[in-house]
């Protein structure tokens, strides 16, 4: 993959990512009560459902917002 398809995926995969609950979690016990106490959904990586994951590869959009730009 060129150097544009890596920047279409990392756009799609990271935009997806920001609107899952385990993300604002994260922020949640990292930066804002900051009390490093997150509360998961999952209790580790491998419990993390393969449909989930493969939504994050999922495009959110008729066309990328960055189609047009690189």
């Amino acid at each position: 993959a060129g150097l544009r398809e890596v920047f279409l995926a990392e756009i799609q995969l990271v935009t997806n990512i920001v609107r899952h609950p385990e993300f604002a979690e994260g922020v949640r016990a990292l930066l804002i009560d900051k009390d490093r106490k997150p509360n998961w959904q999952y209790p580790g990586t491998r419990q993390v459902a393969d449909e989930v994951l493969a939504s994050f590869f999922t495009s959110p959009w008729a066309e990328n917002p960055l189609a047009k730009l690189i």
